[in-house]
């Protein structure tokens, strides 16, 4: 995992970053510390504001931030859905069930891609994304 950067910095290079882009997410939770650990084991993600109502994160590529929020409904169906590029979704599924998370939608491969979706315990389905490598 690449070195964390001072607030400061990241603050910094957010500002120099193009827009528009996707900057901002907020993941219903019931629970937003459970749901956090969750994200946390799962994924590596940086958790700050741990012991708040209302943890946040700092995505490991650094370009994307967001909390968990309560009192919001869960979005328990795909419509607008999000995907977490991952190295290997078999692998990441394995560490969504044993954390209590539940798979939707098995893998499908899809031309050089695998997609697969998840129920995250806070009932939000997303996706997962894995980049097929073709040998050369």
């Amino acid at each position: 995992m690449p070195d964390l950067e001072s607030v400061d910095e990241m603050a910094q290079r957010h500002r120099a970053l193009p827009r528009p882009r996707l900057c901002y997410v907020e993941i219903p939770a019931t629970d937003a510390r459970a749901s956090a650990g969750f994200y946390e084991s799962v994924f590596g993600w940086t958790i700050r504001d741990r012991e708040s109502g209302r943890p946040s994160f700092h995505y490991p590529c650094g370009d994307i931030t967001g909390a968990w929020v309560t009192g919001r409904a869960a979005s328990p169906e795909p419509g607008f859905l999000l995907y977490v590029w991952v190295d290997s979704v078999e692998e990441t599924l394995a560490r969504i069930q044993a954390r209590g998370g539940q798979v939707v939608g098995r893998p499908q491969h899809m031309g050089d891609m695998t997609l697969a979706t998840f129920r995250d315990p806070g009932g939000n389905v997303v996706g997962l994304h894995q980049e097929d490598r073709r040998p050369l």
